[in-house]
């Protein structure tokens, strides 16, 4: 099942410092033959963040864009489009949503799971009952 991975794990594969990188490459290495995906709203908050000041280990936005091009130029890569709306209520239950800081992961699980595939994350937090008909095989927490 190919693999639509978070913001997070972007980081962590491009990052060698980062605290998760040899967990991220190791789990790409076991499953980069099922395939991985990135979709608009994860390639732009990779480059948001891998480019802002505050980040540890900075990139100039030519660096980031660099990397990020290489890696969806692979060919185990797949571009999903935000095809899906969080409005959708035969895909979205955001009624026990509890904070706005669920919404995005919520929205790459519902891409992931309309897209027959699965969201890859390093966060434990992901709000699975939002998402209508979940599957546990649908979400791969790595951390």
């Amino acid at each position: 099942m190919r693999a639509l991975l978070d913001i997070n794990v972007l980081l962590a594969l491009s990052d060698e410092q980062h605290d998760h990188f040899q967990l991220a490459h190791s789990w790409l290495q076991e499953n980069i033959s099922q395939g991985i995906a990135t979709c608009p709203l994860t390639q732009n908050g990779f480059l948001r963040i891998f480019t802002q000041g505050s980040y540890p280990r900075r990139r100039d936005m030519a660096t980031a864009l660099d990397m990020l091009r290489r890696f969806t130029g692979e060919p185990f890569h797949r571009f999903w489009p935000d095809s899906v709306s969080i409005a959708d209520v035969k895909l979205f239950d955001l009624s026990d949503l509890f904070t706005h800081r669920h919404i995005t992961d919520s929205y790459l699980l519902g891409l992931a799971v309309c897209n027959d595939g699965r969201f890859v994350t390093l966060d434990r937090g992901v709000r699975t009952e939002t998402v209508k008909p979940f599957e546990p095989t649908r979400l791969v927490m790595i951390a």
